[in-house]
């Protein structure tokens, strides 16, 4: 059961009272759990204790990610994780920085979702469950195998773990299969085969050991995963105002330090693979590359557009398309 977001209790001896939040997590694991302990330490100090954060995870208040959108609106939490693709299905112009063969770096990724915040997400903040406060990206996505991928034709009958509609039609566009399912699911089912692969991130290497079911890693063009922070608004609005400046004065910092994590991410997830013998091929090698950027253009941007609609297609193509361009 969700339990209330945030309390109000007067303070022994002070005029102010202490503010309580709840901050929700996808989970704890790797280097971007630490933006959170960041915010937590930050909101203390720069209100002089007045707003106190708790850190929780989805499982911890019985969430299980696509159901955040509710529940932030209803103000049982005050602050939380969201995925683009808890929201793409009703608000599909969101997956637009995450689409394969966009970027190919973390920094590129950070450049679309900033422009892509501004022009598109906040004006359609109501779409996102309460405040769009800021942007964070848990690390790069890559392919992990049971054997290596070398071909477009390595993927023919493979039986690949997505986790968003664009993966879901490049693996089908590659010949594969996309299979969803959570990743708590995924290790089982590798070692069972009934499962060829997974799309995910270094972040995932150590806790799920993957080097014992997936010791092959290719690059295949799928953007990092960017996520939003979202703030309840019942929380934001009982804050008193001078609170409410001090956490738009973080907005920022708090944005660097998600980017920054992510990006830790990396380096630690891959070191670890390196150590127990995983191999990694990024990027792929030249063949694959020029191969996968051609169904990316040619099919999953045409996809998307039509799924976004006119006005989705038209704000990529004033909003992003020159970012990827210049990029690529």
């Amino acid at each position: 059961m969700v339990v209330a977001a945030s309390s109000v209790a007067p303070q022994a001896g002070a005029a102010k009272e202490t503010i309580r939040w709840k901050a929700v997590t996808l989970h704890r694991n790797g280097e971007s759990y630490n933006k959170w302990l960041w915010f937590q330490e930050e909101a203390a100090k720069r209100t002089d204790g007045r707003l106190q954060v708790e850190i929780l995870t989805f499982p911890e208040v019985g969430l299980t990610g696509t159901d955040v959108l509710r529940v932030i609106e209803s103000g049982l939490i005050s602050i939380a994780e969201v995925s683009t693709g808890y929201v793409s299905g009703d608000f599909p112009l969101i997956e637009a920085t995450d689409l394969p063969g966009m970027v190919s770096s973390i920094d590129q990724s950070r450049e679309l979702y900033d422009a892509w915040l501004e022009k598109v997400v906040v004006p359609n903040s109501a779409a996102m469950g309460g405040k769009v406060y800021s942007t964070f990206v848990w690390g790069s996505i890559y392919l992990f195998t049971a054997d290596p991928v070398e071909t477009v034709a390595d993927f023919r009958g493979r039986k690949i773990r997505v986790f968003a509609p664009a993966q879901a039609r490049l693996i089908e566009e590659l010949g594969g299969e996309p299979v969803s399912m959570p990743i708590s699911e995924v290790y089982s089912a590798l070692q069972r085969g009934v499962i060829d692969g997974m799309i995910t991130g270094p972040d995932q290497i150590n806790p799920m050991a993957a080097w014992e079911v997936t010791p092959y890693v290719t690059d295949i063009g799928i953007a990092p995963l960017g996520a939003y922070i979202v703030i309840s608004p019942p929380a934001w609005d009982a804050l008193p105002g001078d609170i409410q400046q001090v956490l738009t004065d973080m907005q920022a910092e708090f944005t660097d330090v998600g980017w920054s994590t992510g990006k830790a991410n990396d380096e630690l997830g891959l070191s670890i693979g390196r150590d127990h013998g995983m191999t990694i091929n990024i990027p792929a090698n030249p063949a694959l590359q020029a191969q996968l950027r051609q169904v990316a253009v040619e099919d999953i941007a045409p996809w998307w557009k039509d799924r976004a609609g006119a006005e989705g297609a038209a704000l990529f193509d004033e909003v992003l398309l020159p970012i990827v361009n210049r990029q690529n």
